[in-house]
Parts: structure tokens; C-alpha cells; sequence
């Protein structure tokens, strides 16, 4: 067992990066990526940042948070990009896209809408429908056309990526929900919440699979 230190704040996101060798986390100070098998601290981004993501092939870092969205090379920490997002109070949630060829943003703020950053130019582009409540949870699914949005507003929602369109909406929960996953075959959903409980979701069905108590 290891413990790493390096963080200058508590510490609200960490990541594997895909080759298993390196390690980050991101606090609202700063961002550090370690060396697993030595545990030494191999590089620090200063911040205010609170989530992470690896790039599938490892090759950048994102990290988002107040700060708005950061990309950095974790070779050498040398920023790619660095984007305020005015729109957002706080960015919540930063995923790639399996291809590596996307970004997807979420959080809360002025807006709320879904947030697409394309990586060959980094254009930003967010869906014009406005909904309530903050996104807490974005996954794609293992084919990367369709993106899945776990909301305040108790819904979970899946968004074709080519198209925008919002093709299921899922209703259930009786709080926020505040995390999103795809299973292998892309074919269920799987959401928690502050409910307490867990529901499994067929995008067959507008009605839940299964559902679960998260609590003993």
C-alpha cells in the first residue's frame, strides 16, 4: 500500500492514466501526476481544478474545475490548453471520448447545458437546450455515440453525439443524481444518487431494469 503526497488542498479528483504508470490528482490548488511503481511526484500544475481525466492513449491530462477547463502534457506539464468556461460557476464533470478525439464538460453556473470540446482546433460547442439543474456525471458509451448525463434535476438523460438530440430520458430517482456508467455492451446504464439508491436502465425501456439500495 502507498500514500502519495504532493496535493496542497484536499483532494476531489484522481485518475489512472490508461498505461497504469502514472497517477493524478487535482485539488481546487493544484494538479500532480506521480510515478506508480516509485511513487515519486513527477510533475505539479497550479490551479483551481477539481477533476481529471487521461487522455485514452495517455498522451494529455484534463483538468476541470474553477478554473474552467485545463489540457496539459504530462510529459513535461506544458499547458495545451487553457480555457476559462464563463458560463459555469464550477465545471463538474470532464470526459474523453473513447476515440480521444472529444471532450465532454458539465457543471453549474449561468447555464447547464452539455459541452462538447472538439480536440483537432479545441472548439467548444454546447447544446443550445437549456435544462434545469447542475450535470454532476457525463459518460459516453463504449462506442462513443451516445453520452450519458447524470443531472440535479433527479434525471438521467442520453444525448446522440453526432446528432445532439436527446433520445432517452430516464425518470426514477427522488434526488440528484450524481454519477453515470456504461456496461460493456452499451447497451444499459447504470446511475446513483443521493437517493440512496442505484437503477439500472435499458435504452430499450424508459422504465428501470433493476433498482438497488445504496445504503445497509
Amino acid at each position: 500500500v502507498q500514500t502519495l503526497r504532493g496535493n496542497t488542498f484536499s483532494v476531489w479528483g484522481v485518475a489512472w492514466c490508461p498505461d497504469g504508470k502514472r497517477l493524478a490528482a487535482s485539488s481546487m490548488e493544484d494538479t500532480v501526476v506521480w510515478d506508480t511503481e516509485s511513487g515519486e511526484l513527477i510533475r505539479r500544475n497550479e490551479g483551481r481544478f477539481g477533476h481529471v481525466a487521461w487522455h485514452p492513449d495517455g498522451s494529455l491530462l484534463a483538468s476541470a474545475g474553477r478554473g474552467g477547463l485545463r489540457v496539459l502534457d504530462p510529459t513535461n506539464c506544458q499547458v495545451v490548453l487553457d480555457k476559462p468556461v464563463n458560463f459555469y460557476d464550477r465545471l463538474e464533470a470532464v470526459v474523453w471520448r473513447p476515440d480521444g478525439k472529444q471532450l465532454a464538460l458539465g457543471g453549474y453556473g449561468k447555464c447547464s447545458q452539455l459541452t462538447f470540446v472538439h480536440t483537432d482546433q479545441w472548439q467548444m460547442q454546447s447544446l443550445s437546450t437549456h435544462l434545469p439543474g447542475a450535470i454532476s456525471s457525463i459518460a459516453y458509451s463504449p462506442d462513443g455515440r451516445l453520452v450519458a448525463t447524470g443531472r440535479s434535476d433527479n434525471l438521467v438523460r442520453v444525448w446522440d453525439v453526432s446528432t445532439r438530440e436527446l433520445i432517452r430520458t430516464f425518470r426514477g430517482h427522488r434526488d440528484a443524481v450524481t454519477s453515470v456508467s456504461w456496461s460493456p455492451d452499451g447497451r444499459r446504464l447504470v446511475s446513483g444518487s443521493e437517493d440512496l439508491s442505484i437503477r439500472i436502465w435499458s435504452l430499450d425501456t424508459p422504465q428501470g431494469v433493476r433498482s438497488f439500495a445504496a445504503s445497509a
